[in-house]
C-alpha cells in the first residue's frame, strides 16, 4: 500500500488519482502537508503512519520536504520524491520504479527492489539493474559490494534473509588464492 503526500488541497490529487485508479491500485491514501501536520504531529501517530504503508511518495510540487517525514520516521520508511513535469499518473509510475539507496552513516544499505507479486525473473532483473546502477557510485565499483541478501517478511512479521552473493575475502588478499585455507587460530594462554 502507498501513501502520497501532496501540497494542499488534497482533493485535487484525490480526483486525479480516482481518474487513474485502475492503473494505480496500490495507492490507498492521499494526504496534504497541512492535514499531515494536524493529524500526525504526535510521535505515536507518526510511528503508526510510518508502519501503516509500504511506500510513501512525496509530490514534486512541494516547496520543501515535510518535517514530519524526518527523524524517527526515516527509521521506518524512506519516502520517494515524485518527479515533476509529467502527468500525475506517469510521475507515480516513475516513483514506483525508483529504488532508494539510503545512506545514513552505516556501512550497509537496505534497498527495496520488489514485492511479493513479482516473479523470480522480475526480482532477478531488479537486483541486476540495481547493482549495475549502484556500482559506478562506489569508489571501487562492484568490489565494494560485500554481500547481497533477499529479505522477506513472514506472516508473523519476522524477516528471513536469503544470501544470494557474498564477497570472497580470501581471493581479495594480496597473493592469496582461493585454494588457501584460513590461517591457523592462535592458542590462548592459560596460567
Amino acid at each position: 500500500d502507498t501513501c502520497i503526500v501532496t501540497p494542499p488541497p488534497q482533493r485535487k490529487f484525490k480526483d486525479l488519482l480516482e481518474a487513474a485508479s485502475p492503473s494505480l491500485p496500490n495507492v490507498k491514501k492521499v494526504i496534504d502537508v497541512t492535514k499531515l501536520q494536524a493529524k500526525h504531529s504526535e510521535p505515536v501517530a507518526r510511528r503508526s503512519l510510518a508502519t501503516a504503508f509500504d511506500l510513501f511518495l512525496v509530490h514534486g510540487d512541494l516547496k520543501q520536504y515535510p518535517k514530519l517525514l524526518t527523524g524517527e520516521f526515516l527509521t521506518h520508511q524512506t519516502p520517494v520524491w515524485m518527479p515533476k513535469g509529467s502527468s500525475f499518473e506517469d510521475s507515480i509510475t516513475k516513483a514506483f520504479a525508483t529504488a532508494v539507496v539510503p545512506r545514513r552513516g552505516f556501512s550497509n544499505v537496505t534497498v527495496r527492489i520488489g514485492h511479493a507479486n513479482l516473479t523470480p525473473t522480475e526480482l532477478q532483473a531488479n537486483v541486476n539493474s540495481l547493482l549495475d546502477q549502484l556500482a559506478p557510485w562506489l569508489s571501487r565499483g562492484s568490489d565494494d559490494i560485500l554481500s547481497v541478501h533477499l529479505v522477506g517478511p513472514s506472516a508473523t512479521g519476522r524477516c528471513a534473509a536469503l544470501p544470494i552473493f557474498a564477497h570472497n575475502f580470501v581471493s581479495a588478499l594480496p597473493g592469496a588464492t582461493e585454494d588457501e585455507e584460513a590461517p591457523p587460530k592462535k592458542k590462548s594462554r592459560t596460567k
